[in-house]
């Protein structure tokens, strides 16, 4: 029962830690959101995100950092007035 019951809460943990990431993700810009997909989901690296997107290497470096504060800033925020979990 308790190996179910952990199962269970890391479970809520992963949707909720998901929900929370998927929200503020779609608070960035579109050029932020392709940025940070091309970077981390298609593990390109920043000058194939820079030539993919049609910009200079400076432009998508300075684009996936301000992705990152911007993420970083809102999930603190989100973890501070969230609990982790909630009652089912």
């Amino acid at each position: 029962m308790k190996i179910n019951m952990d199962r269970h809460i890391l479970n809520q943990l992963s949707l909720n830690n998901y929900e929370v990431l998927h929200k503020h993700l779609l608070r960035l810009t579109w050029r932020q959101q392709l940025a940070i997909q091309l970077r981390f989901w298609e593990e390109y690296s920043i000058f194939q995100v820079a030539t993919t997107m049609d910009i200079s290497w400076d432009q998508a470096d300075s684009l996936i950092e301000t992705a990152i504060a911007t993420l970083k800033s809102g999930l603190a925020k989100s973890l501070i007035q969230t609990p982790l979990l909630q009652a089912a």
